[in-house]
């Protein structure tokens, strides 16, 4: 196993390595890391754990940042592993507005488990509170898990704050739970599962039932005692029926067509009538899914909200 020095004395030795190098602006221990390292990795070609630890001390904080942003969950994970480094520390140091441009809440939306590994939930409440706009999908990519180890935050209470949000926030946040999740929010105190979903018009609820591909939600939902799910489908327009329907995953039609009480799924689907996708078959659809496409239509989702200060 060759030192960092041998290793980038034979990297340099060619031209085109050397005149990137220079190109980048980048010291050579830091483009090693952000182009070569990982490759260097999979060959068996890689400088040692503590190589690389002092190769890391030794770069400014402009270059670490670089470095970190660079690498997929797959690298991170491997710079993870290297003893005397704190990747999640690091990161915490960062200024948010930097990682935002720098995608690390895209890697973060991609993977919320493999920085829950490297975050105490504090760290993680603070990172989300820089995410900006980066938030929506970060939070409704998490489940019942993740949003337990938010609600251990020192001094944070995540049922009054999701009580606190826009309805159209939580809506969005909600389509993309399922069951597990949901079951987590109603234990939640400070925070009241039922009277929540009463106080959504029938827009949010055509918008984020369209968006779920898992039937345990509506079948959690059925199971409220103080939400009717059946009686608010019931009032709905027929125009939103008719798009929720041709949006919804065949497993969720199904869940909807196993609900108890006075809701008929046969009825709804007539009743949406001229407002269904055209070609619409409720077998079909309850077989092969929906046709898509209804989020898209509900004022470009929720893109213009500022919520950065959600989780501050």
């Amino acid at each position: 196993m060759a030192t960092m020095s041998e290793r980038l004395d034979e990297l340099l030795l060619n031209t085109a390595y050397s005149d990137a190098i220079q190109s980048s602006g980048l010291s050579a221990e830091a483009y090693y890391l952000q182009n070569t390292w990982n490759d260097d990795l999979l060959d068996g070609n890689a400088p040692g754990p503590d190589e690389i630890l002092q190769a890391l001390a030794g770069l400014d904080s402009s270059e670490l940042i670089s470095v970190v942003s660079s690498l997929d969950i797959s690298q991170l994970e491997e710079l993870d592993t290297v003893e005397g480094f704190d990747l999640g520390e690091t990161l915490a140091s960062f200024d948010p507005i930097l990682l935002t441009e720098l995608g690390i809440f895209d890697k973060m939306s991609d993977d919320i488990n493999f920085f829950q590994g490297i975050f105490g939930p504090d760290q993680m409440l603070a990172m989300l509170g820089g995410s900006g706009n980066k938030l929506a999908d970060i939070v409704h990519g998490m489940d019942a898990s993740n949003l337990e180890f938010l609600d251990g935050a020192e001094g944070f209470d995540l049922g009054a704050t999701l009580a606190g949000l826009d309805p159209n926030m939580l809506g969005d946040f909600m389509s993309g739970w399922d069951g597990d999740e949901l079951q987590f929010l109603d234990g939640l105190a400070g925070f009241d599962l039922g009277a929540t979903l009463t106080e959504f018009d029938p827009e949010m609820i055509a918008s984020m039932m369209g968006s779920w591909d898992d039937p345990s939600a509506i079948s959690f939902l059925g199971e409220l005692d103080d939400f009717d799910l059946g009686a608010m489908l019931n009032g709905m327009p027929d125009n939103l029926k008719g798009e929720m329907l041709g949006q919804m995953d065949g497993s969720v039609l199904a869940g909807l067509g196993d609900l108890s009480g006075d809701f008929d799924l046969t009825t709804f689907v007539a009743d949406a009538g001229d407002f269904l996708p055209k070609g619409f078959d409720l077998n079909t659809a309850m077989n092969d899914g929906g046709t898509g496409g209804f989020f898209d239509l509900i004022s470009g989702g929720i893109s213009s909200i500022n919520i950065g200060n959600m989780f501050m």
